[in-house]
Parts: C-alpha cells; structure tokens; sequence
C-alpha cells in the first residue's frame, strides 16, 4: 500500500478564501431580495462582513452565514478606498450599486479576484 500526501499550493487556498466570500456574498444579495431591503458587502484588510439597512442606517448582520469574518494571517485584500473599507450594496431587487471587483493576495504572486457586477451576479476569475 502507498500513500500520498497532497498538499495545495497558495494559489488553490486563496481561491479556497474567495469562494467563500463568493458564496457567502450570493447569501446577502438573496437576503436583499426575500427580506426587501438593501444589503451591503463590505471588505477590509483585516476581513469582510455585512450589513442590513434598517431605520436609515447600515446595521451589523450577525447570523450566519453573514457575520463578519477574518482573513487568514497571509491574505491581503487590495482595498481602493482611503478609508480602508470598500463596500457595494445590493437593493432589494438584487443589483448592486455599482461594479466592483476584491482582489485577494498571497505571497508574491498568487491572486484572485471576486467580480461583483452591476446586475447583482458575483463571478470568481484569476
């Protein structure tokens, strides 16, 4: 009998990272849609998370799967804004305010990026 120890490089784990956000934005713009009202998708350097709004104002949603969550200790997010947090916002019919695009980094040259369209889809590329 053999064995064969199989173990992913950085790139195959960083997409495993942006799947999961993928997956989990899917979850807050379906929750846009059934609960009618905005849904937003925030991404820091630190992780990502989502909010509800509610009462003219963004409010933390904390179950799952739309709690905040943290990168793990090597990826880092390409972050646009200055204010280090960049967000897009599903409404309630399901699209986004605006294209967007997270690109996640690890190491020297394993990126990915999550593409967030103007029409709500969320796509994952290279």
């Amino acid at each position: 009998a053999a064995g064969v120890l199989v173990i992913p490089g950085p790139r195959g784990r960083l997409l495993d990272d942006g799947e999961r956000l993928a997956a989990r934005a899917h979850a807050g713009h379906d929750s846009a849609i059934v609960g009618g009202r905005a849904v937003s998708v925030w991404v820091s350097r630190e992780g990502y998370g989502f909010d509800r709004r509610a009462n003219g104002a963004w409010q933390p949603i904390s179950e799952k799967p739309l709690r905040v969550a943290r990168w793990a200790d090597d990826v880092r997010p390409v972050i646009a804004s200055s204010e280090g947090r960049d967000r897009v916002i599903f409404d309630s019919t399901g699209l986004a305010n605006a294209p967007f695009d997270v690109q996640l980094r690890r190491g020297g040259d394993a990126s990915v990026t999550i593409k967030f369209g103007a029409d709500g889809t969320v796509t994952i590329g290279g």
